[in-house]
């Protein structure tokens, strides 16, 4: 069953979910922040029916009586004359003896009204709906490490009769840490200890908690000093983790037999070793036969299949009970032609054509009172009751009526999503993982494209097949422990899309089965989703055997150039990265772009990073030179599919262009990345300004390169030096640096101001201090530094009269002498800039979690919200650094050819450094989103 926790506003759904979220920030800052508004409540007073000219000193003399006064908070709505006012003091022994004062409170010959301040009581840990509403409070869950209660023994101190553990004093402390606080100590995840929760426990009518989440912590729990064994015991974060495998462990393999990768961190439905002896039994000898033999391995069983559909039907057996006429419906690899041996399973809840409820008898529904614009409490609903629901609401009310009606599903929880929330669980007879999702009506829309392009060519299935298992033994594609990989989804779409570039063609285009509906069309979700059954689409011309087509897959994305160019799925055509802004229907670029054939503006593969990228076409080039042997004669009694399989890397096979490159064919290297001119997606007004300069290009780079130093020293608040630099504009700093544990004031404060001053004139530093202001006051300084002064403000951009201050300092910044060894190529270009970064504070880190609390304030998404996120970072959540986390010499080098120009970033530095990889890797995507957003 779901948990509840008031101090947060959400629910929990398994014990390891519980353990992490007590246990983190988000839940300890709540919770603090309400014990210390309650602590202000139990030392207050309300007052009302005062004189309208009393003042604060008046209350103050009075209520200093009963004891010492901390503030006076009068009423703002009304700061002439106030209604009431608040009287905080400093102990709440004051307020207690106000509220007991047996005589009258009487102020200038007027009777107050003294009472209690009023405040909303939460229960400070989580607990079960039913606890709360029969008032059972104390139970079994503890408060997190590093919270101190209100009322609890002194802080550093351990006493054990504080904790409330199955109502015992004394439990095991394994660490041996007095702030220790154990987890749960249950047996299969709630298991029969429920009774310990509630007295009137019925197993019969929560029969899910018979071994719920049990197996969720079973493993984790292994880790745990002086606990191993316990069942159902999530591990303590940071212990228990597996060690890494050294290399060249495990027995070595006989030398007449090929290397083939290591399966074991590989889920795989069937093993090399499985295969190779089910082909020495059969008959039938040759690649084709292989591939025939392989896909009968892999795919789904009829066990599967009959499984998957006893699955729906309990699934609609219990839903219909609360939604009349729902649809139960499979998507996903299970039906679309290409499903594997133990996939999972998607299902569809189809909630939009709802009958009329019709039972004679109501049905309880689980706990709604925290789902919104939901009002009843007992059901069916109709399409009226939950019309207003949002999605994320749907899925709740359908994870809460599973929990309690259908025991055949375990290890139910929700992920949660703005596009797609998904109800997750795990089907005990047959151990299928299914995922629930609501009114998903394009991921079955999907599905059917698939499964009628399987149906029409029998040769589309055994290749599918082969290309998803090679795919998934060399790490590239569905496996999600190997990182951001390519999904079955996209590897089937990139069978397709080859299937029709092969001339004669094997596939017809999803637009030309779209044109074959005529005026019939599908439109879901404002996109056209039309397509023909493949009894309706004219056969192929194209005789060629599946071994043929298998090697000309790899051959055909051997020699695909994945830098420069994507798919567009709809049309079977190929697209320039650089000119993706001229597409019907723009979508996001990333380093693999495939389009979807329906959601035009929504790229499949955009997860893929630069090192996967690299990965996927080091494999094909691996596997098209193994393929490519086929055709050899001296081949051909011992060609076998396995060859794919293997770790050899043929000879002759070429990587030395796998490095990253642009659009434009600059070749980079691994710690470079560039910023391109898109002139058509500039603004006019900017083009304009551009152009007055003389060469736009060059002023174009300028622009963006002061840009860059602004996202990077001001947005993103980095200690920056110029080495050397040739720009013209200053690039004074924005703040004074001083990077103490303790005492760290703010930029704006007084005393960094003095202390910046004091140093300037003493001469430890040339550079003038810029001042700067927090919020909304820094935008304008912040906007005025990253357009630069000469140029005209970006529109809608604000303009700063201070903005000239530091040309001072930028110039005896650039007067710096540099050393000869440190000189590089770059000072040939018309504009470059070398500085060095230092790294105090980690302000890239938890960005999305604040960006969210200053957009709920009213920031727009803009730099001045970049910035102020940055700000808080620095200042209030992290500890500043006594000495850098990461260093970095950054190099900026402009490249103009003709009507382009680029931007040239290079990134020097100590490679062993910690975060040195994954810094850079978000400094490049920052400053390459940033220009995107302002820019274009």
């Amino acid at each position: 069953m779901f948990v509840i926790c008031e101090i947060c506003d959400i629910t929990i759904n398994t014990a390891e979910e519980y353990d992490r979220h007590i246990s983190g920030k988000r839940h300890i800052n709540h919770l603090n922040y309400y014990r210390e508004k309650k602590q202000h409540a139990m030392c207050s007073v309300f007052v009302k029916g005062f004189p309208p000219k009393t003042t604060e000193w008046e209350l103050k003399v009075y209520f200093n009586n009963f004891g010492p006064v901390d503030k006076v908070i009068f009423d703002k709505k009304d700061e002439k004359f106030p209604q009431y006012a608040i009287i905080e003091f400093k102990y709440d022994q004051a307020a207690d003896n106000c509220l007991s004062y047996t005589h009258p409170h009487i102020l200038n010959s007027t009777k107050l009204n003294v009472r209690k301040r009023d405040f909303k009581e939460l229960s400070e840990t989580p607990y079960f709906p039913w606890q709360k509403e029969r008032g059972q409070q104390n139970h079994s869950w503890n408060q997190p490490g590093g919270v101190q209660h209100a009322h609890g023994p002194p802080q550093g101190q351990y006493d054990p009769c504080w904790d409330t553990q199955m109502g015992q004093a004394d439990f095991h402390n394994p660490t041996g840490d007095p702030g220790y606080e154990p987890h749960w100590q249950m047996d299969g995840g709630y298991g029969s200890n429920m009774r310990n929760f509630d007295p009137n426990y019925d197993p019969n009518i929560y029969p899910d908690f018979q071994g719920g989440y049990g197996q969720q912590g079973q493993d984790k729990g292994q880790g745990n000093q002086g606990q191993q064994g316990q069942k159902g015991q999530p591990g303590i974060p940071g212990k228990g983790k597996k060690k890494k495998k050294k290399k060249g462990g495990g027995n070595p393999q006989p030398p007449d037999k090929p290397k083939i990768k290591r399966e074991d961190v590989i889920d795989l439905p069937v093993t090399v070793e499985d295969f190779l002896q089910e082909m020495m039994s059969q008959t039938q000898k040759g690649i084709q036969a292989e591939m025939g033999v392989l896909a009968d391995m892999i795919q789904v069983t009829s066990q599967e299949l009959q499984s998957r559909y006893v699955i729906c039907k309990t699934l609609e057996d219990v839903l219909s009970m609360f939604f009349p006429g729902v649809g139960i419906n499979q998507f996903g690899s299970s039906v679309n032609g290409f499903g594997i041996k133990g996939c999972d399973m998607d299902v569809f809840i189809d909630l939009t054509n709802l009958g009329i409820p019709c039972r004679s008898q109501a049905i309880e529904l689980p706990y709604v009172r925290d789902i919104r614009f939901l009002k009843k409490q007992k059901g069916p609903l109709g399409h009226d009751d939950i019309v207003k629901l949002m999605t994320i609401d749907k899925a709740k009310l359908i994870l809460r009526i599973l929990i309690e009606h259908a025991p055949a599903c375990s290890d139910l929880t929700l992920i949660p999503s703005n596009r797609c929330p998904i109800v997750r669980f795990t089907h005990l007879e047959s151990g299928i993982k299914c995922d629930l999702s609501i009114d998903n009506k394009l991921a079955l829309q999907n599905t059917r494209l698939l499964q009628t392009l399987s149906l029409y060519d029998q040769r589309v299935r055994p290749i599918v097949y082969v290309v998803r298992y090679w795919a998934k033994l060399k790490g590239i594609a569905g496996n999600p422990r190997a990182g951001p990989c390519l999904s079955n989804y996209a590897l089937t779409l990139m069978v397709i899309y080859y299937l029709q570039n092969v001339r004669p063609k094997v596939l017809p285009t999803v637009q030309e089965m779209a044109d074959l509906c005529g005026n019939q069309r599908t439109i879901i979700n404002r996109w056209d989703c039309s397509f023909v059954a493949a009894q309706f689409i004219p056969p192929t011309m194209n005789s060629q055997t599946t071994e043929d087509l298998l090697a000309g897959f790899f051959s055909f994305y051997a020699e695909f150039d994945f830098h420069t160019m994507g798919m567009i799925m709809r049309t079977g055509q190929p697209f320039a990265v650089s000119e993706a802004a001229n597409l019907a229907i723009p979508m996001k670029m990333g380093f693999f772009n495939i389009q979807d054939p329906f959601v035009l503006d929504h790229n499949i593969t955009f997860n893929i990073n630069e090192k996967t990228r690299q990965l996927i076409a080091v494999e094909f080039r691996i596997a098209a030179a193994k393929a490519a042997k086929w055709k050899q004669p001296e081949k051909t009694a011992s060609k076998t599919i396995l060859d794919l399989f293997t770790e050899d890397v043929p000879e002759g096979v070429e990587f030395s262009d796998l490095t990253s490159k642009t659009s434009s064919g600059i070749q980079l290297g691994e710690y470079q990345f560039t910023l391109e001119l898109k002139v058509d997606a500039l603004d006019q007004g900017l083009i304009h300004t551009l152009r007055k300069t003389g060469n736009l290009q060059v002023a174009w780079c300028r622009k963006m390169c002061v840009f860059a130093y602004g996202i990077l020293e001001r947005v993103l608040m980095y200690d920056i030096e110029i080495n050397k630099t040739n720009l013209t504009e200053p690039l004074p700093k924005s703040r004074y640096y001083d990077h103490k544990t303790k005492g760290r004031k703010r930029a704006n404060s007084s005393e960094s101001q003095e202390a910046e001053n004091k140093k300037t004139k003493t001469g430890t530093t040339t550079e003038k201090p810029a001042t700067s202001t927090e919020g909304q006051n820094s935008a304008k300084a912040t906007v005025s530094v990253l357009a630069g002064p000469g140029m005209e403000a970006m529109p809608g951009e604000g303009t700063d009269s201070k903005s000239t201050e530091g040309a001072e300092a930028a110039a005896v910044q650039q007067e710096v002498p540099m050393d000869e060894e440190n000189q590089t190529d770059y000072e040939d270009a018309d504009v470059y800039l070398d500085m060095d970064i230092k790294i105090f504070c980690r302000t890239w880190a938890e960005r999305k979690k604040f960006m969210a609390a200053f957009k709920a304030r009213g920031y727009s998404d803009s730099v001045e919200l970049e910035q102020a996120v940055s700000e808080r970072l620095y200042y209030d959540h992290f500890k500043t650094a006594k000495s850098p986390i990461v260093e970095y010499n950054f190099i900026v080098k402009s490249i103009v050819a003709g009507s382009t120009a680029s931007l040239l970033f290079t990134v020097q530095g100590d490679k062993d450094q910690k975060e040195f990889y994954c810094v850079y890797h978000y400094i490049k995507k920052f400053i390459t989103k940033m220009a995107d957003k302002h820019f274009t």
